[in-house]
């Protein structure tokens, strides 16, 4: 059997947070941890009609969507944490400009 914790977005934009959770999930025993990588600009737009205030931290999706992105070299660092926790590193890329960041 082969498990992997779903992280996705649980971190709220807080890298502290997400490192946490690969020690936590490690601990566990998972064999894989999954996040979720997101880039606002590749994915939306604030001139989008549907996407109003959905929460009390974000004005509209795309601020939301902007406060969830780490940068490549924060990826780079959680990719090393799993590494060094000895589970795998996974990540669902949510547009193009994703998918090239991860690889």
């Amino acid at each position: 059997m082969f498990i992997i914790a779903e992280i996705a977005q649980a971190h709220e934009g807080s890298l502290g947070i997400a490192h946490s959770y690969i020690d936590a999930l490690a601990n566990a025993g998972v064999d894989a941890v999954k996040f979720q990588t997101h880039i606002a600009e590749a994915e939306s737009s604030d001139f989008e009609p549907f996407r109003v205030k959905f929460s009390y931290e974000d004005e509209t999706r795309f601020d939301y969507w902007k406060r969830m992105e780490f940068t490549l070299e924060q990826w780079q660092g959680l990719k090393t944490h799993c590494e060094e926790k000895g589970v795998e590193f996974i990540s669902s890329p949510f547009s193009c400009a994703a998918v090239e960041l991860l690889e």
